[in-house]
């Protein structure tokens, strides 16, 4: 998400066992957020799955089941994507195509709308993420300040 166009986006990859799978394939990842300029992308990269750390656990939150995927959001202006592997027999293929068409594209608009905020309204590390109850994606947003 870096201003002057330029960018030295990391694309990670982690293997993954056979009963699992990610929301998205790094081809698809590529394709909705490529041209944001992110720092990185990563599918099981830097965590297999996903956990709040200590600084969040305090807060209420109302995460209430399998977190699929996250993206993020710096003061330093850098944005970054992130997929946790999923086991398949609670992530069917009617989940990855609706990730596929409902929540790459939104998660792709949030990236935008933080990077045009003004300096100003930058307060802290911004995260969308999305989680699946077994028939649908629910967005959460919070901030690290």
């Amino acid at each position: 998400m870096e201003r002057n166009g330029e960018s030295e986006m990391n694309v990670r990859v982690e293997f993954l066992q056979k009963t699992e799978c990610y929301a998205c394939t790094r081809r698809q990842a590529k394709a909705a957020f490529g041209d944001l300029g992110l720092k990185w992308i990563g599918l099981g990269h830097p965590l297999r799955h996903f956990r709040f750390d200590r600084r969040t656990q305090a807060r209420p939150c109302l995460v209430e089941r399998a977190v699929v995927c996250e993206a993020a959001y710096s003061p330093q202006r850098e944005g970054w994507f992130s997929a946790y592997a999923m086991r398949k027999e609670i992530y069917p293929l009617e989940a990855r195509e609706e990730f596929r068409d409902r929540v790459l594209p939104a998660m792709r608009r949030w990236l935008q709308k933080q990077a045009a905020k003004p300096d100003t309204a930058v307060l802290g590390y911004e995260y969308l993420l999305a989680e699946w109850d077994g028939t649908t994606h629910h967005f959460h947003t919070f901030t690290w300040r």
